[in-house]
C-alpha cells in the first residue's frame, strides 16, 4: 500500500510528518511518502503514480491527476471541504473521496471578528501610519463610528444546526442563518 501525503508547500510540513508517523504506527508496512508539490505536474503525475491513497488539502486532483493514479482507491482531504477533487470522476472511478468534519472552525471565526473589529476602529490605517510615516496620528483615519447601534449582518452555512446563529453570539450552528445584529 502505498500513500502520498501531497500539500501545496515549497518543502515538507512538521503536519505531513506527524500524518506519516500516525499512518505508520498503524501500518509499518505502508510506503507513505511526503510530497511538498510546487506545481510541476509530471512530477506530481509520476509520484501518484501508482498510489492508493493521497492525502491533501489543496492541491488540485483534476482528471489527468486521477488517471495518472493507475491504482488510486481513496483520497483523503486534512482541510473540511474538498473542492479541488474533480468529484464526478473520482465517483466515477470508484474512487473515494473524504474529509475530515471540523477543522479550524472557531479559528476562523474568531480571525474573521478580529478582522471586522479592526476593520471598524481602522487599525490598517494606524499601522500604515506608524510604520511608514513613524508617527501616531489619530486623525489620519477620519471619522470613525462606535459599534454602538451600527449594524452588521453575518451569513452562515453551518452543518450542525442547534438553533441561533455563530460566532458573535457565541455560538456554532447547522444549516442557513441570516441575521442582523445590533451592536
Amino acid at each position: 500500500m502505498k500513500i502520498v501525503i501531497a500539500q501545496s508547500n515549497p518543502e515538507v510540513t512538521e503536519s505531513m510528518i506527524r500524518i506519516k508517523e500516525i499512518i505508520l504506527s498503524h501500518q509499518p508496512e505502508w510506503e507513505v511518502i511526503t510530497y511538498p508539490f510546487k506545481g510541476d505536474l509530471e512530477e506530481f503525475k509520476h509520484v501518484v503514480s501508482d498510489a492508493d491513497g493521497i492525502i491533501t488539502a489543496y492541491v488540485k486532483l483534476d482528471r489527468e491527476i486521477i488517471d495518472a493514479a493507475k491504482k488510486l482507491k481513496a483520497v483523503s482531504y486534512t482541510s473540511t471541504g474538498y473542492n479541488t477533487v474533480d468529484l464526478e470522476y473520482a465517483t466515477k472511478k470508484k474512487i473515494a473521496v473524504m474529509a475530515i468534519q471540523e477543522y479550524c472552525t472557531d479559528e476562523v471565526a474568531d480571525h474573521t471578528l478580529a478582522l471586522l473589529l479592526g476593520l471598524s476602529r481602522g487599525l490598517k490605517t494606524y499601522i500604515r501610519s506608524i510604520d511608514e510615516d513613524k508617527a501616531w496620528n489619530v486623525g489620519v483615519v477620519g471619522q470613525l463610528h462606535r459599534l454602538r447601534g451600527q449594524k452588521m449582518w453575518d451569513f452562515w452555512l453551518w452543518p450542525d444546526w442547534t438553533g441561533g446563529c455563530p460566532k458573535s453570539s457565541g455560538f456554532w450552528n447547522r444549516s442557513l442563518c441570516l441575521r442582523q445584529i445590533s451592536w
